[in-house]
């Protein structure tokens, strides 16, 4: 498997125009389904894909980023940083417009007015706005240094997963390896709505049979992993197939933006 190891800077240098053919071809199909401009009804050959305010390109790189940050050092394996990039996008009504080429410069402009990110921005200009974002949200690295507040020192890089809400699906996402399991695993959910982490331990050996609690992934991205889906709604954390984080949960703690 392919992985990247180093800056923010350097990951958009050499993804970032991988990142934008990846969504167009993501689009292809639903902008053939659309067949106008959803904006003014316009028919016509010119017609593109535009991020929704708030989704944009570099704000979900940002997002799946901050996970995989140690230290300011990116370090992911790129074809799980592409099936990411990919469910990101998904259900692609929630993330992307059809628009003539008219209304999609229209809307870039009010992006660009709204806020820092424009998608309009060279590979290096992404950079910055990418690793901008990135030291505005919580990562795993800065949530960890929360956690040694609160004296639980034993959280590691290896035995600490960590995710930001995915907002497009309403919930946390996790793939652990399932030798995860075999030893002492911390779990920091971030609530950025509410600026809350989250902290979970799962004791050595709790999951003993992980296919039979989460869905597994043996494909050609992942293997040997389980897919972990924690739902937002109501204060249960419960995976989706059933399974109940709310009993590991050792602390909740309360932090203030930058």
């Amino acid at each position: 498997m392919a992985k990247f190891e180093g800056t923010i800077k350097d990951f958009t240098k050499f993804i970032g125009s991988y990142a934008r053919i990846k969504v167009m071809q993501i689009a292809a199909r639903y902008k053939k389904q659309i067949g106008r401009c959803e904006e003014c009804g316009s028919i016509t050959k010119g017609l593109e894909a535009a991020h929704i305010n708030g989704l944009e390109r570099p704000v979900l790189i940002s997002n799946i980023l901050s996970q995989f940050i140690e230290n300011d050092i990116i370090k992911i394996d790129l074809n799980e940083f592409e099936e990411r990039f990919v469910d990101a996008h998904l259900p692609i009504e929630s993330t992307i417009r059809i628009l003539c080429k008219e209304c999609h410069r229209k809307y870039d402009k009010i992006i660009k007015e709204e806020t820092s990110t424009s998608k309009k921005t060279s590979d290096a200009d992404e950079g910055v706005i990418v690793e901008n974002l990135i030291k505005n949200q919580m990562n795993k690295s800065k949530a960890m240094q929360i956690a040694y507040t609160r004296n639980l020192t034993s959280l590691t890089n290896s035995n600490t997963i960590f995710s930001n809400i995915i907002y497009v699906q309403d919930g946390w996402w996790l793939q652990p390896s399932n030798d995860k399991f075999e030893s002492d695993l911390h779990i920091i959910l971030n609530d950025d709505r509410s600026n809350k982490l989250y902290i979970f331990k799962l004791p050595e050996n709790t999951i003993t049979n992980p296919s039979s609690n989460f869905k597994q992934r043996n494909d050609k991205y992942r293997a040997n992993c389980s897919d972990i889906y924690i739902s937002t709604s109501g204060t249960l954390f419960r995976e989706k197939n059933g399974f109940n984080f709310n009993k590991f949960l050792v602390e909740k703690i309360q932090y203030q933006k930058p």
